[in-house]
């Protein structure tokens, strides 16, 4: 079975390696579950992406890299998003289409393909290769901590989730089976989702002066996805819309929170002119220190507004309003279209969606590790292949729904996980060593607790992220019996080194403490946590450079008195020499008198 994937050759956002992280993570989970399975692997690109894929990794797994320069793709129009939108719309002319197959065929040497997997629109592929199957890849609704990544292969179309669009009516009349233990899997996902979650208290403040609260999850500017779905030409512009339609609700909040590859909202003059001219606009604090934190938000806000983003799906997970204003996938899963009426929308029923809900979670959204299961994905492309044509009936169920869920929960993390910039990270060894999943990420702050329940700890290993220096006051573990103990360190030789009475954070370091015993909870008690200034910096490195001098000095040192002891050496050499050859001739001198004494007796 020939394979290719086809990473759009068009540069996007200005990057030419925009879509380097497909290349480490969704081809490379598919190449790595089939390339014993007598699969053929192509991969076809930017020129730019290809020369990163001639030194990854599994480049002996590829049958052949096809690349594409810009200048051969934009003949016949001058910019990436007006050509996307042709084939996106369908509304190329006979001469694009011509111009693309000619470039296609040339490229691709005649050859076939059985599937095709790619994530932007290719109608001119879909012309070209009628026979083969188009599978429509990216993460899923789960794709960042605490939740495992999923992902979709979808036969439809390419603007994301399309089945979910063309099927929808049949998908809202399945039968949730076992609807007792998915309700239990909800509610485990709602406590994972709730616990320690950093947003409650800022939120539960908020509530004091907004009835409702709204979260507006802003997206990227100038991709297609955002893009071809509305009318609003940045995320400014769809932010400010926003804002000035929802003003007039006095008792609704809109929170914002912005897309990693778009923050805008990081400029101060920015956010002031915001706060100053809308009172509905919220931008909490916390965030900063997070990453991708809109579905951390969801459980606590009343309902969500997106053009095309996933977040939208987490509002059907906590079964909370959905406002879409674009013409996406989720516009038929919304409870309105338009912010006229917001506050009535808030005060109504909330859209029945349940079914929708269960089908994404048991047939549409695959967890990562199937896709990594090599007889799971070669059955699952055998039967995509031969249902191709019947569409209605594409999808199985992923697994069992009771061992999905249960596998779900378990690969779920905490939500301390997803903490970004400054951070302590405790590694924790059970006795079997260190690993990542055994690890726990907190916030600076002056006192760090770990519960455990009476289990056994062999060694905790501390590491600081984005500082310089820390002053740990004491620390100290409880075992099973109630017993404290101090924390003692390891005799680790890699154990962070003094300066100023402070702990010197070297990444390449780490702070050990042996444990040795079962315990219930461990708690470090930090006086305080430095950035240096320049200042100190400026002392660090001066002190270190004396440390150098007085180093090299004591060495010059050290050098010299070898060189006169070796001096010395030769010398007492050269004496011992001759004593040795005055004590030779002495003792010959004795041994001749002695015999011409025993001669003249003889005579």
């Amino acid at each position: 079975m020939d394979i290719l994937f086809y990473i759009e050759p068009l540069i996007q956002y200005d990057n030419p390696v925009l879509q380097e992280p497909w290349l480490h993570i969704h081809i490379k989970n598919i190449i790595d579950a089939l390339k014993d399975k007598g699969f053929n692997f192509y991969i076809a690109s930017n020129s730019a992406l290809s020369d990163k894929i001639k030194n990854i990794n599994y480049r002996k797994d590829l049958k052949e890299i096809f690349s594409f320069e810009q200048h051969e793709l934009k003949k016949n129009t001058p910019t990436t998003l007006q050509i996307l939108r042709k084939w996106y719309e369908k509304s190329y002319t006979q001469e694009d289409l011509c111009m693309y197959k000619d470039l296609i065929l040339k490229k691709f040497k005649k050859n076939s393909f059985d599937v095709i997997i790619t994530f932007s629109p290719v109608e001119y592929l879909k012309k070209i290769y009628p026979d083969a199957l188009f599978l429509h890849h990216e993460y899923g609704m789960f794709s960042r901590k605490p939740y495992p990544r999923t992902y979709y292969l979808d036969p439809v179309d390419s603007n994301g989730y399309s089945y979910i669009d063309e099927y929808y009516s049949d998908i809202q009349n399945i039968c949730i089976e076992e609807e007792t233990k998915f309700s239990e899997f909800l509610k485990k996902l709602n406590n994972i989702a709730i616990k320690n979650n950093p947003f409650e208290k800022e939120i539960k403040d908020l509530r004091k002066k907004y009835k409702y609260l709204v979260l507006l999850p802003l997206q990227a500017s100038n991709y297609w996805i955002f893009d071809f779905e509305t009318e609003y030409k940045s995320q400014f512009e769809y932010l400010e819309d926003v804002l000035i339609k929802t003003l007039k609700f006095k008792n609704i909040g809109i929170i914002v929170t912005q897309h990693s590859s778009n923050i805008f909202l990081n400029n101060e003059k920015t956010v002031e002119y915001l706060k100053n001219k809308y009172d509905n606009f919220i931008l909490l604090e916390t965030p900063k220190h997070y990453f991708e934190i809109s579905p951390l938000l969801v459980p606590y806000v009343d309902a969500v507004i997106t053009v095309s983003t996933s977040v939208g799906f987490h509002a059907i997970l906590w079964d909370k309003k959905l406002i879409t204003l674009g013409n996406s996938y989720l516009k038929k899963l919304s409870d309105t279209n338009n912010l006229s009426n917001l506050d009535e929308v808030l005060e109504s029923n909330t859209k029945k969606r349940k079914k929708i809900l269960y089908w994404l979670l048991t047939r549409y959204y695959i967890p990562e590790n199937y896709i990594k299961n090599s007889e799971w994905m070669t059955k699952f492309l055998e039967t995509s292949i031969k249902r191709k044509n019947n569409l209605k009936s594409f999808y199985n169920q992923i697994d069992d729904p009771k061992r999905l869920f249960d596998y779900f929960i378990e690969e779920c993390s905490l939500i301390s996980d997803t903490i970004i910039g400054q951070y302590l990270q405790i590694y924790v060894n059970y006795g079997d060593g260190y690993f990542e999943k055994n690890s726990y990420k907190f916030l600076y702050d002056n006192e760090i607790k770990l519960n455990f329940s009476n289990r056994y700890i062999e060694y905790i290993l501390l590491k600081f992220n984005e500082i310089d220096s820390v002053n740990i006051e004491n620390g100290y573990c409880i075992n099973k019996d109630d017993k404290i103990n101090n924390l003692i360190k390891s005799d680790n030789p890699d154990s962070y080194k003094s300066f100023q009475d402070q702990l010197l954070i070297d990444k390449l370091k780490f702070m050990e403490y042996k444990i040795d015993d079962e315990i219930k909870e461990i708690i470090i008690f930090i006086k305080d946590y430095k950035v240096l200034e320049k200042n100190d910096l400026f002392e660090k490195l001066c002190n270190l450079e004396q440390d150098l001098i007085n180093s090299n000095e004591e060495n010059v040192f050290l050098i010299e008195e070898r060189k006169e002891l070796i001096k010395q050496n030769n010398e007492l050499i050269k004496e011992n020499k001759i004593l040795i050859d005055e004590k030779n001739r002495t003792f010959k001198a004795k041994i001749l008198r002695k015999i011409n004494q025993i001669k003249s007796k003889i005579k």
